[in-house]
């Protein structure tokens, strides 16, 4: 498979069909915000839809767990039911230890079941040692690239003030690792 820019367009437009999903409100609802906000869990769905179209092209081998990748992205931002979410480039050090306060509150309010399951998964996760651990960073970086590349995500960009330095700044250093991931921001 060659990487054209083409080829990498054309991928990020039939991801973002399966995105729509994430605008399909239940139960003959509709969103009323014209801006279409994306909830956490949208993101989550996003990654999981990135993830199966990711992870055979950066491990073609299928050495990696996918058991605990798929649980690192269900998971990896529970934080923010308590903190809420905040662009990468404008969180402090206070934010993110905010973060990891607001982590081991909610993990002990959850049932054991799912503490015990989910607290060393949340912990590799944040240590990025392991390479799922590095390689689910990098889908939660990559997939609000392929959502943004529509009207509306271009609008959020320029409401937001983003910076393509700004941008930069909190994706390609996870990038550097999954050759295919960082062909995809280039192109975007």
């Amino acid at each position: 498979m060659e990487l054209t820019d083409t080829f990498v367009v054309n991928e990020i437009m039939k991801l973002q069909r399966i995105f729509e999903l994430k605008q399909e409100i239940r139960y003959g609802e509709a969103r009323t915000d014209a801006a279409n906000p994306e909830s956490v869990a949208e993101h989550v769905f996003g990654m999981h839809v990135a993830f199966e179209y990711f992870w055979p092209l950066e491990d073609p081998e299928g050495k990696w767990d996918q058991a605990k990748m798929r649980q690192m992205i269900t998971f990896h931002d529970i934080d923010e039911v308590v903190t809420g979410d905040k662009i990468g480039y404008l969180k402090t050090e206070a934010d993110r230890a905010r973060e990891a306060e607001a982590q081991q509150e909610l993990l002990k309010e959850i049932p054991s079941t799912l503490r015990d399951s989910i607290a060393p998964i949340l912990e590799e996760y944040e240590q990025k040692e392991s390479i799922e651990a590095r390689f689910v960073k990098a889908i939660d970086k990559i997939e609000p690239v392929i959502h943004i590349l529509n009207p509306a995500g271009k609008a959020l960009l320029g409401r937001n003030g983003t910076t393509v330095e700004q941008h930069d700044s909190i994706k390609l250093p996870f990038f550097q690792e999954f050759p295919v991931i960082m062909r995809f921001y280039e192109v975007s």
